[in-house]
């Protein structure tokens, strides 16, 4: 099973830290599993219609929006389900960019 880079959108960090504290560890076993299977099963992962792929992936009363590429996974945002979860603007994304290794290198 091929597991892909994980990068997140600035706005999802920021959600994170605002997450409750109790359902954090699901939260991180969820996107771990999410890194390794990113593509939708219809049942916890869907692609949301109307939205170039992006990508949703149920946990209990939240929805985390992603996209992934061949080598990539990107997480967009972490909202609380409603009946607005999905028609509250569109979800903006780029795809993620990554230093090649000799660069990561050279930061250190």
């Amino acid at each position: 099973m091929k597991v892909r880079e994980l990068n997140m959108k600035p706005s999802f960090s920021s959600e994170v830290m605002g997450f409750p504290s109790a359902d954090m560890k699901m939260l991180w076993e969820k996107i771990d599993k999410l890194v390794k299977d990113p593509f939708p099963d219809g049942k916890l992962k869907k692609k949301l219609k109307g939205q170039h792929d992006i990508y949703r992936l149920r946990m209990r009363n939240f929805r985390i929006l992603y996209t992934f590429g061949d080598e990539w996974i990107r997480l967009l945002t972490i909202r609380r389900r409603s009946e607005k979860t999905y028609t509250t603007g569109r979800v903006d994304y780029e795809e993620p960019v990554f230093l090649p290794d000799e660069e990561e290198d050279l930061l250190d």
